[in-house]
């Protein structure tokens, strides 16, 4: 009884120790993982010592804003932030040092010698001071080797000035023991005399140190984009604020013409492109491929556009894209060894200096590298979703619409839908909207992209007058082709009779010519802009009268248009639908312009559209379609019917027979 009452006493006590105990583990872990720094990118750094250690920053660190402050923090093996400097590079410090002469003598050849010992430095000067200002001659620097004097620098100048007369000799940058100056006076009052030496100084003026250049190959991280006239570029930079050196791009061909850089941002639910910088290169280098382009300023976004605007209209594909950066270093002192952790994206800012206020040759013994970069993705971030509230608002599906098209997405992601070329000749196609669960997901109008589609065709040959000719038909009746592309081979000079089918169907009309010329072997390539003349019905028609010349042959007919596209977030995987053709809906606008920075960070997963299912139609129309799409049988029974009905409809003009017409 009382051993069981002293437990139950003890017992209490113990409780209340273990719940104590249990309490203060709960909230360090809770004010642990409070305290926890988000990051976007981090990499570590293994240090085997302690004292002064440097390191290249990675770009994958480098998240720079406007006012060239730099989000960057560094944690040490303890997880507690250290103390570091962020710079371009080390400043080189010169040194001097005053020579103290250890022999001076007269030689045979009338000068005299003057010996110094030499500090344990480097030395790239000697400067000489006379005491004499009116002293005019010349002087020999001489250095002992393993063989004797040799001598580093011959009949240098001593010249006046105003105060005094003064030599300055550069010599080879090295660590010289002694060093010998022979006089030789141009004066014969001075010859077999000592002159008073004021000063000799041995020099290190030292260089500051170069930029730490690195090279970044991108040519698998860029999207290619024919726009017009010019070719476009998308590149996306591992972090921002890097100072751009050079952009080198390397294609297939010649390249002559100008350039554009610059950036994008989203203006009025469209992608817009804001120039920078801009440039010509007239010269060709080389065999003309690289296309190096001198960029040297510090550039803001991930986001980086260069547009090419060739003066032939033609670039060839890109072989491979590189950007060489020039970048900072970060100095720290290692209190203990371990592991040193570089985290961006925590809130933190700090300044990026030109030059690092300790010089740091002389005191850091360690020079180190970052192991590999890890970065977070962004639009895997549910907090991001509900902090901005990218999801769109309600969606309910009427009749209004007249297609839809499924969009598959297998993962979450940032995504640009291409549009198929169905709904890229269609004019209501900036009425639209993107559905998931009856609920609208928010997008903006990317770049458009020119594309090509092979057309089918018919060729005729006359013999008698020497002509081809290619009757062509076209997938969709539309006024927005672009481009009528033709493609040959040989060395000819020909002209191309381009016709319409008049509204009647009764037979074709000249719409225009272009000629087409080519003075070397190889294929070459007709390109008709602007071809609305004759390519905006569901056949056309070509000829080329080849005189008393070989017929040529024409092996690809393809007409040219402008693909739309829509870049979106996709913020789980599912069924999507794209709806279209309803001009009632208006024009989208959404909120995306709150996390573009993060958007324009990014290059989206390029997916196709897939084929548009028709929701309303009028059946009439439907029928033409069916029946006029060619020359078959159904052609031939519409207007059978149509004759029928007009028949009808004269029989009963005409009175019966056997009424009685009026009486006069």
């Amino acid at each position: 009884m009382f051993k069981s009452s002293c437990i139950d006493y003890l017992s209490i006590p113990a409780k209340a120790v273990a719940l104590t105990f249990i309490c203060i583990f709960t909230v360090t872990a809770i004010i642990t993982d409070c305290t926890a720094e988000p990051w976007q990118a981090k990499a570590s750094i293994d240090v085997d010592g302690t004292g002064l250690a440097q390191a290249v920053v990675p770009a994958q660190l480098l998240m720079g804003n406007n006012t060239g402050s730099y989000d960057l923090i560094l944690n040490g093996p303890d997880n507690n932030p250290r103390a570091f400097e962020l710079f371009m590079k080390n400043r080189s410090e010169s040194k001097q040092v005053i020579l103290k002469p250890t022999n001076i003598r007269l030689n045979q050849a009338g000068g005299f010698v003057w010996e110094a010992d030499m500090p344990d430095t480097l030395v790239n000067e000697i400067r000489i001071e006379m005491g004499d200002r009116n002293y005019l001659g010349r002087v020999d620097v001489a250095v002992p080797t393993d063989t004797g004097w040799q001598t580093i620098a011959r009949n240098q100048a001593i010249y006046r000035t105003a105060e005094t007369a003064n030599a300055a000799i550069p010599i080879k940058q090295e660590i010289y023991k002694k060093i010998r100056l022979t006089f030789t006076g141009f004066d014969k009052s001075y010859e077999q005399k000592i002159i008073p030496i004021r000063r000799v100084t041995a020099l290190h003026q030292a260089k500051d140190e170069e930029y730490t250049e690195m090279q970044l190959v991108l040519t698998d991280q860029i999207q290619v984009n024919r726009i017009d006239d010019f070719t476009e570029l998308k590149m996306i930079l591992p972090g921002k604020g890097i100072k751009i050196k050079q952009i080198r791009i390397t294609t297939n061909s010649r390249f002559q013409g100008n350039w554009e850089l610059g950036r994008e941002q989203i203006r009025n639910n469209r992608i817009q492109f804001i120039p920078k910088q801009s440039g010509r290169i007239s010269g060709v280098a080389g065999d003309g491929r690289l296309i190096s382009l001198d960029i040297n300023r510090v550039w803001r976004t991930n986001g980086l556009v260069l547009r090419l605007k060739p003066d032939s209209g033609f670039l060839g594909p890109i072989d491979q894209a590189v950007v060489v950066t020039q970048q900072p270093m970060i100095l720290f002192s290692a209190d203990m060894p371990g592991r040193y952790t570089a985290l961006a994206g925590t809130g933190r800012l700090i300044n990026l200096k030109q030059f690092a206020d300790i010089s740091g040759k002389a005191q850091v013994r360690r020079h180190l590298e970052f192991g590999p970069s890890e970065v977070q993705r962004w639009y895997s971030s549910q907090s991001l979703l509900e902090k901005f509230k990218i999801k769109g608002g309600p969606f309910d599906e009427d009749e209004s619409y007249r297609w839809k098209s499924p969009v598959k997405i297998e993962k979450v992601g940032y995504y640009r839908l291409m549009f198929n070329l169905e709904t890229s000749l269609d004019r209501t196609n900036p009425y639209i909207r993107l559905v998931k669960e009856n609920e609208q997901i928010p997008f903006f109008w990317g770049q458009q992209t020119y594309r090509r589609h092979e057309l089918k065709s018919k060729t005729e040959y006359d013999r008698k007058t020497n002509t081809t000719s290619w009757e062509v038909s076209l997938p969709v009746k539309s006024g927005a082709w672009q481009t009528l592309v033709l493609t040959g081979s040989g060395i000819f000079s020909r002209t191309v009779v381009c016709y319409r089918e008049k509204s009647e169907k009764t037979g074709w009309e000249k719409a225009m010519t272009r000629n087409w010329s080519h003075t070397e072997q190889g294929v070459t390539r007709l390109e008709i802009n602007s071809p609305g003349r004759f390519m905006n019905g569901r056949r056309f028609k070509i000829s080329i009268d080849h005189g008393d010349n070989q017929p040529i042959e024409i092996s690809k007919i393809e007409a040219g248009f402008m693909a739309p596209s829509i870049c979106f977030l996709a913020y789980e995987p599912g069924d999507y639908f794209l709806f279209g053709g309803n001009k009632n809906a208006g024009r989208p606008s959404y909120d995306l312009t709150l996390i573009q920075d993060r958007l324009m960070a990014s290059l989206p997963e390029t997916i196709e559209m897939a084929p548009a299912d028709v929701l309303k139609a009028s059946k009439w129309d439907q029928l033409m379609e069916r029946l006029f799409q060619g020359k078959g049988i159904g052609l031939y029974v519409a207007l059978a019917l149509v004759t029928l009905i007009l028949i009808g409809i004269i029989v009963r003009l005409f009175p019966k027979a056997g009424a009685q017409g009026p009486q006069n």
